[in-house]
C-alpha cells in the first residue's frame, strides 16, 4: 500500500510505546514535489512529558520525496527524544535537552527502509538508548541549509548500533554522530557520494563524530567518491577508528581536530585522496595511529 502526503505536517505521529510500522510506502502528492511534512515522527505526548517512548520498530517502509527543505528535523523520520530546546553559548542554534526526571527514548529500531530524494535529513535520531539503525538505503538527499541533507543525523545516543546501511548521493554527511553519545557502534556502512553541497560550504564527510562523543567505535565502513572520508572532532574522546576504507576522496581521508583526544586509529586503508593532506590532525592529543 502507498500513503500519499498532501498538505500534511506528519503522516504518522507516534507518542506511545510498543508500536510497529512496516511494509508500505509514503510518497509526496507528486513525484516532482516534496511532501513539506515528516513521514514518521516519534515524540513525547507533550513537550514537558517525563514519560519515555519505548519499543518502536519501523521496517520495510519506502519514503519518496518526503520532508521539508526549510525546517529542522523535518525529514522522512524524526525521532525526538528530548523535551525542549536550550540555548548553548558555544553554538549558534538551540540544542535539545531533557527535563529533570526525563530519560532517553529506548529500543527504537529503523531497519530495511528505503529513502528516495529526501530534501532534509533522511533520519533524525535524537536522545535514544539501545537504538538500532540497520540495513537501510538512502538514495539522494538535498540541502538548503548547512545542517540539513544528512543520511543520518544523531545526537545523545547510548548503546546504539548504526550498521549495514547504504548511502548514495548525500548532500552533507552520510552519518553524523554528535553530542553526549557513548557506546555507539558505527559499522559496515557503505557511503558513496557524500558532501555534494554547493561550494563553498561547511565541512562535510562520509562519517563524522563530533561534539563530545566518547567510548564509541567506527569500524569496517567504506566511503567512496566523497568530499572527505572521516572526521573526529570537538572534544570527542576514546574513539576507535579501525578497518575502514576510503577511495576517491576530494580533500582529506581523515580529519582530527578541535580537542579530540585518546583516539585509537589502526588498520584503515586510504586510497586515491586528492587533497593536499591525506590525514590532518590539529589541536588534538593522545592519538595512537
Amino acid at each position: 500500500p502507498t500513503i500519499t502526503m498532501s498538505n500534511t505536517i506528519v503522516a504518522f505521529n507516534i507518542r506511545a510505546s510498543n508500536v510497529e510500522l512496516r511494509d508500505f510506502t509514503i510518497s509526496s502528492e507528486k513525484d516532482v514535489e516534496y511532501s513539506s511534512g515528516i513521514g514518521i515522527n516519534i515524540t513525547r505526548l507533550e513537550p514537558t512529558s517525563l514519560i519515555s517512548v519505548e519499543n518502536v520498530t519501523i521496517s520495510n517502509i519506502t519514503f519518496n520525496n518526503i520532508g521539508d527543505p526549510s525546517k529542522d528535523k523535518y525529514g522522512a523520520i524524526a525521532v525526538r527524544g528530548y523535551n525542549a530546546a536550550q540555548s548553548n553559548p558555544n553554538v549558534n542554534s538551540p540544542v535539545p535537552r531533557l527535563l529533570p526526571g526525563a530519560s532517553n527514548f529506548r529500543n527504537i529500531t529503523i531497519r530495511n527502509c528505503t529513502f528516495n530524494n529526501i530534501p532534509n535529513n533522511a533520519i533524525d535520531f535524537w536522545m535514544v538508548t539501545d537504538g538500532v539503525i540497520f540495513n537501510n538505503t538512502v538514495n539522494t538527499t538535498t540541502s538548503q541549509k548547512w545542517h540539513y541533507g544528512n543520511g543520518i543525523r544523531a545526537q545523545d545516543l547510548i548503546s546504539t548500533l548504526v550498521s549495514q546501511n547504504t548511502f548514495n548521493r548525500i548532500a552533507r554527511m552520510g552519518i553524523e554522530i554528535l553530542g553526549n553519545c557513548s557506546q555507539v557502534t558505527v559499522s559496515d556502512n557503505n557511503i558513496t557520494g557524500s558532501g555534494n553541497m554547493t561550494s563553498p560550504g561547511p565541512f562535510t564527510a562520509g562519517i563524522s563524530i563530533s561534539q563530545g562523543v566518547y567510548n564509541s567505535k567506527v569500524i569496517n565502513n567504506r566511503v567512496n567518491n566523497s568530499s572527505n572520508g572521516y572526521e573526529i572532532a570537538e572534544a570527542s574522546s576514546n574513539i576507535i577508528l579501525a578497518n575502514n576504507t576510503s577511495n576517491f576522496i576530494r580533500n582529506k581521508a581523515l580529519s582530527i581536530s578541535a580537542l579530540a583526544n585518546n583516539l585509537y586509529i589502526h588498520d584503515n586503508n586510504w586510497t586515491n585522496t586528492f587533497g593536499p593532506e591525506e590525514v590532518a590532525i590539529t589541536q588534538s592529543w593522545n592519538i595512537l595511529y
